[in-house]
């Protein structure tokens, strides 16, 4: 078969959903199929390149941002009439059989109408931010239309969670999704050799933008300094526009001294720096399916979470789930762990374990391979 996924985010643009879309990628050229992948484009990557099975092609258009930090809302915009072109030719030129658009917006929105045109099927993903963002109005008309209309059009649809699902019912859409999971690149491995015994490290991976819930992370850690019994330190990994904000809020507290903002996290620091972390932290407002978390929980790290999104699907007994924009609870959580080495321990056994069991690549990748086989056939 030959598979075109089309997103606006691929490494080492944008976030978990950019690791998705290529591991789902290198996942279906392993099984044989022919991958191509049409995604955005900063000036310093290359416009073509082959990598993994995958033949990768990326667009220039103008987005509003640089790498690490949230793209604007015309940023998106500009992805599709500036990726439209290459998507019509990509699926004549290659003889495309399915076309597979990660996010209802804003690939998706192009990706049903290309697939119209050409007389081909496309599945469509939903992710979590094109369906719900509490940093934008959570039922907007516009939001509702998209959705609505992409649903109409698509193929098949899929949502990597069970909340995930519910909300894109609530904009009226009747047609099945098919729940599939994400998994974990096996790159990501225990090694607790990388640890330091005399101080417990704390981690946190995201955006610093308002959704991942960061400045209650800083209020918590504040209380966590009065706390806690034994020395820790935090990491803050990744670029974006509250980073001043945190940095000033965390001086004011007097942490500044256990907090480091190493800037955007290259994808090959990433094992090592979750190998030398105990605790992870997701403080998110709200998330789809966060690849992060489940990188976290393969090399062992306890989590610490909201409890939003497609988060419970992931955390239970490896980790300590809380309310969102709650400081004390985040606070109370990580005190626990901070001051019980073998309850950490314990959690973070349970999260590799939950990862070999559930979140494997090869496991996710047969059910996508299976959707778009029968997807290629109606």
């Amino acid at each position: 078969m030959r598979i075109l996924i089309y997103s606006h985010e691929f490494p080492p643009l944008g976030g978990g959903a950019g690791e998705i879309t290529y591991q789902i990628g290198k996942v279906m050229a392993k099984y044989g199929h022919r991958v191509y992948i049409l995604t955005g484009r900063y000036s310093h990557l290359l416009k073509y390149e082959k990598k993994d099975g995958m033949e990768i092609y990326r667009i220039s258009h103008p987005h509003g941002a640089v790498p690490g930090q949230y793209p604007r809302l015309w940023g998106f915009l500009m992805f599709i009439p500036f990726s439209f072109p290459k998507l019509i030719w990509l699926i004549l030129a290659k003889k495309i059989d399915l076309i597979n658009a990660q996010f209802a917006f804003p690939a998706g929105l192009p990706a049903v109408i290309a697939a119209k045109l050409t007389f081909r099927p496309c599945v469509v993903s939903f992710i979590g931010g094109d369906v719900y963002d509490p940093s934008r109005p959570a039922m907007s008309w516009q939001r509702k239309l998209v959705i609505r209309f992409v649903s109409a059009l698509a193929t098949k649809l899929t949502a990597n969670n069970t909340e995930l699902e519910s909300r894109v019912r609530a904009f009226g859409v009747k047609k099945p999704i098919e729940i599939i999971h994400y998994g974990v690149d096996p790159k990501f491995v225990p090694d607790k050799t990388k640890r330091d015994p005399n101080v417990v490290k704390i981690l946190s991976l995201s955006r610093l933008v308002p959704r991942k819930g960061l400045p209650t992370f800083i209020e918590a850690l504040g209380i966590v300094a009065k706390k806690a019994r034994f020395p820790f330190k935090v990491t803050i990994g990744s670029e974006g526009p509250l980073k001043e904000e945190l940095r000033k809020r965390a001086k004011d507290l007097g942490i500044e001294n256990k907090i480091e903002f190493p800037g955007f996290i290259e994808d090959s620091q990433k094992v090592a720096l979750c190998q030398s972390h105990n605790i992870f932290v997701l403080p998110s407002l709200h998330e789809g399916f966060p690849i992060v978390s489940l990188e976290a929980m393969a090399t062992g790290m306890a989590i610490v979470a909201t409890n939003v999104g497609g988060i419970p699907d992931e955390v239970t007994d490896n980790g300590i789930l809380v309310p969102k924009e709650n400081p004390e609870k985040l606070a109370k959580a990580l005190v626990k762990l901070i001051n019980n080495f073998e309850l950490r321990e314990e959690m973070g056994n349970k999260s590799r374990k939950r990862i070999e069991k559930l979140f494997t690549w090869e496991k996710v990748g047969r059910q996508y391979e299976k959707l778009f086989k029968k997807a290629a056939r109606k």
